[in-house]
């Protein structure tokens, strides 16, 4: 199985995507999430509840545990600033 890295809770597209790789039997699933601007954290601990998901303090240390992470803030200005811990492990983002 692919692991993937859930990277901010901004949109839709990491609750559509984790119902679909949970409920489709797919060969990826999101392990872990980060989110520290945007969600609560209650929000944030609940969707890692619901989704089996451990909960990273740091995207450095979610790049060691991640296979890819995904990227899915609205906030274009923290795009790179999220990717870099990524980018320097060697893992795809």
């Amino acid at each position: 199985m692919v692991k993937l890295g859930c990277v901010t809770l901004d949109t839709s597209h990491p609750k559509s995507f984790a119902f679909h790789m949970t409920n489709q039997c797919m060969a990826m699933k999101y392990t872990h999430v980060w989110d520290k601007n945007f969600r609560q954290p209650e929000e944030v601990q609940w969707f890692a509840n619901k989704y089996n998901l451990e909960v990273c303090d740091d995207l450095a240390d979610m790049a060691k545990k991640v296979d890819i992470a995904l990227i899915q803030t609205t906030n274009w200005e923290k795009r790179i600033e999220y990717a870099m811990p990524f980018i320097e492990a060697g893992t795809p983002v």
